[in-house]
């Protein structure tokens, strides 16, 4: 008998031991998911292909750049790194600069405004609207 008393006082030991801990881990997850989706910043992105053919994503994003904003889209994108300069991007989805249109390049705009940067090294803010345009060059 007193096998059994021993055994169910350990099993009740063992219990609240595992619902203490199940409840410090969620209270843990709970928190630190909310800090997570606050560092989120959600962006629109359109693609226009330049022949009518546009794509809109909503997209969240840790890691918010102009060319993370594409990948995230899940767009087949193909680059050229330039060392100390950053990343040119030649293609998105097989549209390669300079070949589908002459002297048609993929260029981005944020809000409006043509993106003084590399791609890599530009960083959105949220509610940006990132737009790769497959577009003429204007100078």
């Amino acid at each position: 008998m007193r096998g059994w008393r021993l055994a169910s006082a350990a099993l009740l030991c063992w219990a609240l031991a595992a619902s203490m801990l199940a409840c410090y881990y969620y209270v843990q997850y709970t928190t630190l998911s909310q800090a997570y989706s606050r560092l989120l910043v959600h962006v629109d992105l359109y693609i226009d292909y330049g022949n009518g053919t546009v794509e809109h994503h909503e997209l969240a994003l840790a890691n918010a750049t102009a060319f993370n904003a594409l990948l995230e889209a899940k767009a087949r994108v193909e680059y050229e790194v330039y060392p100390g300069m950053g990343i040119l991007v030649v293609a998105i989805n097989g549209v390669r600069n300079n070949e589908t249109l002459v002297d048609h390049w993929w260029l981005y705009y944020v809000n409006g405004v043509l993106a003084p940067v590399a791609c890599d090294r530009y960083y959105l803010s949220n509610g940006d609207v990132v737009c790769w345009n497959y577009t003429k060059m204007p100078w």
